[in-house]
């Protein structure tokens, strides 16, 4: 959730579902959203990244420079870059050279 291109709370589908419950009658985005959350900043490593969103139990984050919003990281994303990087790296490999040095 976004204020002036700055990042005010995090709504998840699992939020939704759970406090809509509890609360039937308040269904703003303000009402469900999360304001307590983590944001990754666009210098951190993928590393980081994935130990935020295990720490978070999220598998999404938002990213943020100077406090304005850039985008969002997704665990997917993440898992898929890397597979992507080993399948590049295994294709210049020579005879017999591992991948994991």
């Amino acid at each position: 959730v976004l204020v002036d291109g700055r990042v005010v709370g995090l709504l998840t589908e699992q939020d939704v579902q759970r406090r809509l419950h509890r609360h039937p009658s308040e269904t703003t985005v303000a009402h469900l959203m999360r304001t307590d959350f983590a944001t990754l900043q666009l210098r951190d490593t993928l590393w980081v990244a994935v130990r935020e969103m295990s720490l978070a139990q999220l598998s999404t984050l938002p990213v943020v420079h100077n406090d304005l919003f850039h985008g969002v990281v997704h665990l997917e994303d993440i898992d898929h870059a890397w597979r992507t990087s080993r399948k590049h790296a295994r294709s210049r490999l020579h005879p017999g050279e591992s991948v994991y040095k």
